[in-house]
């Protein structure tokens, strides 16, 4: 199924410079690191739950940061929002160039303390197999 080009978000956030393949190399660390850890699977599956909860908050936090103040005081002042204003504001924000270089440097800045976290709870960053 081929979707709109305003779905596909990794594409734009791709155009606007946002580094995905330090994001992956990051973000993969993590999880090997937390899959091949002796953790039960209920506190494995807590950890990535909470990976994602946080990424999803920051990344919103930042996307709404950018988005024009009138936009904003538009669609908030709806009782609903369509998939098209929806995708609307998300290019406004990254149509911004600080957007994805705040994108990504928060991120990273994220990734980096959840994997210092991990090493200050027993988590090796290798690990024999």
């Amino acid at each position: 199924m081929q979707y709109p080009e305003e779905l596909k978000l990794s594409v734009r956030i791709s155009r606007y410079d946002f580094d995905m393949n330090t994001f992956n190399a990051a973000t993969k660390n993590i999880i090997t690191r937390v899959q091949l850890s002796p953790l039960s699977e209920e506190e494995k599956a807590g950890i990535y739950a909470e990976l994602s909860l946080g990424l999803h908050k920051l990344v919103w936090t930042i996307l709404i940061a950018h988005i024009p103040e009138e936009k904003l005081k538009e669609v908030t002042s709806q009782t609903k929002m369509t998939i098209d204003q929806y995708a609307d504001c998300i290019d406004l924000a990254l149509k911004n160039p600080e957007t994805s270089k705040e994108l990504h440097d928060m991120t990273m800045e994220s990734l980096q303390e959840i994997d210092a976290l991990l090493t200050k709870k027993g988590i090796p960053q290798k690990i024999a197999l």
